[in-house]
């Protein structure tokens, strides 16, 4: 393959390809009268196709090669090409293209300058100090390429560096902080009566005291149910919630409830959500686990909506107030509070900072209230000697390989010098840690062009997989060189999908990292779902979110066909989704359990259209509005995500279709007139059909014959759904379930999709044009096994793709 060949040899093959001018002149002679001398149809000029393309901007040479051989340009109208200029055309464009890419692949890489995402920062900083506490809110926000917050485009700004540095600090400050200062490790049991609001006479939102227990009832007003005794101090941590609960006046099915965090104020409020479990009239244990900031709480309530909920006057809850107006409680009889670490003991962390220098204990002798006793201080015999072996073994791992003493040499004698200036072991010591972590080798993805070394292919595995730095073992077989043999680079990925670290399996933090991201799960929460769908609530949103996780766990623990993305014979449901969803389940509300999020794997109807990632809630509601539905938007997101069909930007001059919902025209005609656009059809019949498929779904996510609105307090039809289309190969269909049937015929373009972003998440850097063999070779090698997605991500990992720059 032509990504294999030494970097001569690709500048003597590039030599050797066609000439632009040729190719030029082949567009000018067919294409000149819709894209040259002033005609730009679609936005596009044939001038505008640069002479070099780069492999992060073709240029739009490959939309070229695209368009032409499907078949899509020129129009119909205009008349075929000569069918053997357009065969050595696109020959010669295809050779001349992937060269040219190559050779710039071959001497740069695919990626440049890769750097940490806020979360791989956060995750890298708490393995190499052994801390827990959560960084990434310190950062700004990911800027996403391509999709994803792993492909970097353009430098460090001075804001970026500066949030690095307080980053940096916090982290370090809360290491030393353990190393020196034990730190406080509790349970505290909690009864009713604490968990209930201190004063009975007051109108508020914490449970109130009723028949032994804490109750919080059901209705809409926020914050209810929050529990200020589970408030976090000392500088927050882990907190392990675990309580007995039972359901007051709810229906046999249970009573979906929701725990989640937050300052639980006005002043402050943003939540984060925990989890969701359902509750019957039998009493049962439930545990939660969150990380509290300093002064956030939990709130544990009742979270079903489709249920009546409490009327609250003046915006508060007082006591007795809500057993008249018969609606359904919960019920805390006690809890157990637990702060606790994950990860490293105080011990382990101190071994990390200090190794095998001796500490001493030093008692605080002007101690005042809220103080330590003391603290542990290290004393090394010889403190130059010591401070340049302990850098040296931190450098080590921070920068995830084995560092030359001429480039850590600066670093060291800018530590020591500050020792001899004055400042403490500790203190030295920390300052030489902090130049460490503000290093580029730290900040950034350590690799050079070609073939990637043991210690960069280790990291480049661990980022992908755990989002992480390498641990011990993966990192010994990166230093050497086991990793770059293929049997034990596979053996390392199981490995990583297999095992648990801090209680969570590798294969669950994958999916749940790489889903937020390729799926945009992370816009879950963007937008808000209109009064018109009334049932949408956040136990439900969280029951979708868990759905999608738990699809994708099954699909790669057991090597599922990458057709599951569009279509299945089987769901993952509680009774929260199967309502939503109009499918039956019959397991009974005290099976709930918290694994799979209270989910079970049951089998589907025949021509149930709720199989597969496509028609799941958290996909339908994230690609609407809130309020409305667009099948363009549906459709684009779709295409590009799920399906593998390239939707280029449309033209600067088309206008935007936004959909009528006062019901005068429908979408459907409203794209009619828009595809009657030359400059829109050539995308439109390749987007439309999942878009209209996916109309039988509204912007909650449950199915709908009919277009709904408001009129005279009531939620009434406005016009029938259709939707019915014609695929771009003119095979049609009727509904969504003959659109699955379509799509799911040829599974190659599900599973080069499934390839092309598992590969931009995992090395930075989008599929180029040159790339397009390496992923025809990744999807020729899973389908042997069905197109099973579990093969094809070894696939992706034993690729060329992954395994060099």
């Amino acid at each position: 393959m032509v990504f294999l060949l030494s970097s001569l040899e690709l500048r003597a093959a590039a030599a050797a390809a066609p000439e632009v001018g040729a190719m030029r002149s082949f567009l000018e002679a067919n294409c000149s009268d819709c894209h040259a001398n002033g005609a730009t149809e679609g936005g596009f000029e044939l001038s505008s196709l640069p002479d070099e393309p780069t492999v992060h901007d073709a240029g739009r040479w490959d939309r070229v090669y695209d368009r032409i051989q499907g078949g899509e340009m020129p129009p119909a109208d205009y008349g075929p090409l000569d069918r053997g200029e357009s065969r050595d055309f696109l020959f010669d464009l295809s050779r001349w293209l992937s060269t040219q890419q190559s050779v710039e692949i071959s001497e740069k890489g695919r990626s440049r300058g890769r750097r940490l995402t806020a979360l791989q920062l956060e995750r890298t900083l708490q393995a190499t100090l052994g801390i827990d506490v959560p960084l990434a809110s310190l950062l700004p926000p990911d800027r996403r390429h391509h999709g994803f917050t792993t492909v970097t485009e353009g430098g460090l700004s001075h804001h970026d560096l500066a949030a690095h540095l307080e980053v940096v600090d916090a982290a370090l400050e809360e290491a030393f902080d353990r190393a020196r200062t034990p730190q406080a490790v509790w349970e505290k049991e909690l009864s009713a009566k604490d968990l209930a609001r201190t004063n009975p006479n007051r109108r508020c939102r914490e449970p109130e005291l009723y028949k032994e227990m804490a109750v919080s009832w059901s209705t809409r007003l926020v914050y209810v149910g929050r529990l200020p005794v589970t408030t976090a101090r000392d500088g927050g941590g882990w907190h392990r919630l675990t309580f007995e609960a039972e359901a007051l006046k709810a229906p046999k099915e249970g009573l979906w409830c929701t725990v989640r965090t937050g300052k639980l104020s006005s002043s402050a409020p943003t939540m984060q959500d925990v989890g969701t479990f359902l509750v019957t009239d039998q009493p049962k244990t439930y545990t939660f686990e969150a990380w509290l900031p300093e002064g956030d709480m939990f709130e544990v309530r009742p979270n079903d909506h489709r249920l009546k909920q409490g009327q609250t006057p003046g915006g508060q809850v007082g006591a007795g107030e809500m057993q008249p107006q018969n609606v359904a409680g919960l019920g805390l009889h006690k809890a157990t509070l637990t702060r606790f670490h994950r990860g490293p003991s105080d011990e382990e962390v101190r071994a990390l900072l200090f190794g095998d220098v001796e500490t001493q204990w030093v008692k605080n002798e002007d101690r005042k209230k809220g103080q330590p006793s003391g603290w542990h201080e290290p004393k090394p015999r010889n403190p130059q000697g010591a401070l340049s072996a302990l850098m040296r073994q931190f450098a080590d791992r921070a920068f995830r390989r084995s560092v030359d003493s001429a480039s850590l040499a600066p670093y060291i004698a800018d530590a020591q010098a500050n020792l001899q200036a004055g400042q403490s072991f500790t203190e030295a010591l920390r300052g030489g840690y902090r130049a460490l972590l503000c290093s580029p080798r730290f900040i950034y993805h350590v690799e050079e062009p070609g073939e990637l070394d043991g210690p960069a292919l280790a990291a480049r595995l661990a980022y992908f997989l755990t989002g992480g730095p390498p641990d011990a073992e993966l990192a010994a077989l990166g230093a050497n060189g086991e990793i770059t043999k293929d049997d034990v680079l596979r053996a390392q990925t199981e490995r990583l999908l297999t095992e648990e670290r801090h209680g969570v399996r590798g294969l669950e933090r994958f999916v749940q990292d790489f889903a937020f991201e390729w799926l945009d799960l992370s816009e879950l929460d963007a937008t808000e779902v209109i009064s018109l769908y009334p049932a949408f609530d956040p136990a439900l949103q969280i029951s979708m979110r868990d759905q999608t996780h738990a699809l994708l766990r099954a699909m790669f623990a057991e090597d599922l066909s990458v057709t599951h993305v569009v279509d299945a014979d089987f769901v993952f449901l509680n009774e929260r989704l199967a309502d939503q969803y109009d499918l039956p389940f019959t397991a009974k509300p005290t099976e709930w359990s918290p694994e799979n999020g209270g989910l079970i794997r049951v089998p589907l109807p025949k021509d149930s259209p709720r199989g597969g990632l496509l028609t799941q809630g958290s996909i339908l509601k994230h690609t609407a509005d809130g309020a409305a539905t667009s099948p363009i938007l549906r459709g684009v997101w779709a295409s590009e995500r799920l399906l593998g069909i390239t939707v280029p930007p449309p033209p600067e001059n088309i206008p935007a279709v936004e959909p009528d919902t006062r019901g005068s025209t429908t979408i459907r005609e409203q794209l009619a007139k828009h595809r009657a656009d030359p400059s829109c059809a050539s995308c439109h019949v390749k987007v439309d059909p999942v878009g209209f498929a996916l109309e039988s779904f509204d912007p909650a996510g449950a199915f709908r014959t009919d277009y709904m609105t408001r009129r005279g307090g009531k939620t009434v039809p406005r016009a029938p759904v259709d939707p019915s289309y014609e695929m771009p190969d003119g095979a049609s269909f009727d509904d969504v379930v003959g659109f699955q049937k379509l799509a799911t015929r040829r599974p190659d373009p599900l599973a080069a999709n499934l390839a092309s972003h598992l590969l931009t998440y995992a090395t930075g850097a989008p599929v180029a044009f040159a790339d397009r063999r390496a992923i025809d070779d990744v999807v020729w090698q899973a389908r042997d096994a069905d197109y099973g997605t579990r093969s094809l991500l070894h696939a992706c990992i034993q690729s060329p793709l992954f395994r060099r720059k």
